[in-house]
């Protein structure tokens, strides 16, 4: 089961929350080699519009490590995407549940862990040093640290001092308590260990941001005063360098055209009514990916110094783009299946019917090669993490809510 949660979806865009591990196996062809990819066709017509049944395809049969992993019991709700380190380690965000019927539910109380078959590590941030008020936003890591954007209070600053975001609508305390705080990167080593943190240098609200292998940060949000989509390239320590500009293929919903004027709750309601919310960032081949789920906007990759090229998608017929997977050398994208059962713009991370992996090609954002999931061990797409050189990393919990990793290896 999945669902999706809209509560901050006004500026910080919708949560999208899987129960860990929901496995929805997918159909293998009784043609394919598993864990062997074969042969795509040269011709370039194949393309264009193809069927699913003429993307070549290959299967992964995935087991299970020997024992569940300890030192944690896992939530039911992990949010998607999930993010994994440039060595392959995944991080997942899990929602805290309240733990008694008198406690009130937060969902800015989350706690990240990341998980090896060595065990797994937290990142708290509910008592950092030297921030109070601190609300989780968004993570990413790469293999020697552990980066949190958070919004909280400096203890060096004056009591009262402003917020760095325009004022919003009263829609509840834990949203008024977010947008009063400033936003901040909270820096971890990979033992849970917190470092230091440091000012993002962003006056627009960060919706996610994602770590280069060249240690620059990709910071994208909507900045309000000026009415448009802000991407922004970062040095190592959160510093403002420069924007990185996109064609109007990303903005071209009109819905963007209502975000000009209005109300600010009207503006603000235009925003999410745009898809803007749903929006993501993804590694693939030691670059970022920003890609909007179910839209014709193209898929902009951005590489170190901004280096930046964008991709439109030549999906396979009856299919939409759902989200991408972290990936060492691929564009590995989870697709959903057109239908009466689709869910609203928005709300594409969503289970409701259909879903298919496909590994695309970078240069064209064509079909390479279906993926196909072996019935050995039920695994469906949403639980699979990321793929590291050649080898996917899935996830699943059992009814005491212990939790196991997956692996399964392509074949050179």
């Amino acid at each position: 089961m999945r669902i999706s949660s809209g509560i901050v979806f006004l500026l910080v865009g919708t949560f999208c929350w899987g129960r860990a591990g929901a496995p929805v196996p997918a159909p293998a062809s009784s043609q394919d080699k598993t864990g062997q990819r074969p042969e795509k066709s040269s011709d370039p017509a194949a393309k264009t519009e193809s069927a699913e049944d003429d993307v070549p395809a290959y299967t992964l049969q995935f087991h299970e490590q020997e024992k569940p992993i300890g030192g944690f019991v896992a939530s039911p709700l992990i949010q998607e995407p999930v993010r994994c380190s440039t060595d392959g380690t995944p991080f997942f965000n899990m929602l805290d549940l309240p733990s008694s019927k008198d406690q009130s539910f937060d969902p800015f109380k989350q706690t990240v862990y990341s998980v090896s078959s060595k065990g797994a590590h937290s990142y708290s941030i509910k008592t950092l040093p030297d921030l109070d008020n601190v609300r989780f936003l968004a993570l990413d890591a790469d293999d020697s640290k552990v980066v949190l954007l958070v919004t909280g209070t400096s203890k060096d600053e004056v009591a009262g001092s402003s917020s760095a975001f325009p004022p919003a609508p009263s829609t509840g305390s834990s949203i008024q308590a977010l947008l009063t705080g400033q936003p901040y990167l909270a820096f971890f080593d990979h033992d849970g260990n917190y470092q230091k943190s440091a000012k993002l240098g962003v006056t627009y609200f960060a919706r996610d941001f994602a770590l280069l292998p060249s240690g620059e940060f990709i910071v994208f949000g909507f900045d309000e005063i000026k009415s448009v989509v802000r991407i922004s390239l970062l040095d190592s320590d959160g510093g403002y360098l420069r924007d990185i500009s996109y064609s109007d293929d990303f903005t071209s919903d009109p819905a963007f055209e209502e975000t000009k004027s209005g109300t600010d709750f009207e503006r603000e309601r235009a925003v999410v009514k745009s898809g803007f919310g749903s929006w993501h960032l993804a590694h693939a081949r030691g670059k970022i990916l920003l890609y909007e789920p179910d839209s014709k906007a193209p898929v902009l990759e951005i590489g170190p110094g901004g280096a930046r090229r964008e991709v439109p998608l030549s999906l396979p017929k009856g299919y939409f783009l759902e989200a991408f997977m972290s990936s060492s050398d691929r564009w590995i994208a989870r697709l959903g299946e057109d239908g009466p059962n689709k869910p609203a713009r928005g709300f594409a991370g969503t289970s409701y019917n259909k879903n298919q992996l496909f590994e695309l090609d970078p240069s064209d954002g064509s079909a390479r090669y279906r993926i196909d999931l072996g019935n050995e061990v039920e695994v469906g797409p949403y639980s699979i993490a990321c793929e590291q050189d050649g080898r996917f990393l899935a996830y699943k919990t059992d009814k005491d809510s212990k939790f196991t990793l997956l692996t399964a290896d392509i074949a050179r």
